[in-house]
């Protein structure tokens, strides 16, 4: 099963504005997200699911062994996000 995340394009002299293109991730690869600071975890599971407003959308749920940071995922070595929340570099 894969998903789509954000991978951003950095161009010299843009000015501070960001370009960014929608690539496939699967179980396996590195992510990046922000919970009270940029983190990262590796994809164990891909679900797709339908939002209230009928727009399907997919959740990653990722683990990083050694615990993630920040008060509110504190110690955690899982935790689900949203894909349109993600990044790879």
């Amino acid at each position: 099963m894969m998903a789509k995340v954000r991978k951003y394009i950095f161009e010299e002299g843009c000015n501070g504005s960001s370009r960014y293109e929608l690539v496939d991730v699967k179980v396996g690869d590195w992510v990046g997200f922000k919970s009270d600071h940029e983190q990262s975890g590796q994809i164990v599971e891909i679900n797709h699911v339908r939002s209230w407003d009928g727009r399907q959308r997919a959740t990653l749920t990722l683990e990083n062994k050694n615990g993630f940071g920040g008060d509110y995922l504190r110690y955690a070595t899982r935790t689900t996000e949203d894909s349109e929340d993600c990044w790879i570099d």
